[in-house]
């Protein structure tokens, strides 16, 4: 019976720890870049993100590259399409749910000591899993209008 208890507060526990929205998630990725010197969500983090095919096509990247001693296919932050970390202002984040699936708008003015003062716009679509939602891609048309993380990674779409 104390099992039980405890099982069933580890699940609400960890359940209480994924955002409940799209929205959410989104929001829960790109507010911390507000903050001076955040340098977004690490490796770690990942699988709480992203789709697993996804994370798994950035670890295996990054291992070979390491292994290879090259720099990664994914070398700057997906997040904000830039080389980061970089200071973000003027934040706005929209969200469209369709069933499981949902498409979000991020746009922000990044300030990158590289490039100057920049607005970007990204297009990001997110899928319900069993552990929540994740984003599924995140596309920007900044420097290569037709790329994707996904097409980066020679994922399907």
């Amino acid at each position: 019976m104390l099992a039980a208890g405890l099982g069933a507060l580890l699940a609400y526990t960890a359940t209480a720890q994924q955002p409940a929205t799209a929205q959410a998630l989104l929001e829960s990725v790109y507010r911390p870049y507000l903050r001076k010197g955040h340098d977004g969500p690490s490796a770690a983090q990942y699988p709480q993100i992203l789709v697993p095919e996804l994370v798994r096509a950035i670890d295996e990247d990054f291992k070979q590259a390491e292994r290879r001693k090259e720099v990664p296919t994914l070398s700057g932050d997906a997040f904000l399409d830039a080389g980061g970390p970089d200071l973000i202002t003027d934040l706005t984040v929209t969200v469209s749910v369709n069933g499981d699936k949902a498409t979000g708008a991020v746009g922000f003015v990044i300030q990158s000591p590289a490039h100057g003062v920049d607005r970007r716009q990204l297009t990001i679509d997110l899928v319900q899993t069993p552990g929540g939602w994740r984003i599924y891609d995140i596309a920007s048309k900044r420097d290569f209008p037709n790329e994707t993380l996904r097409g980066l990674f020679k994922l399907r779409r």
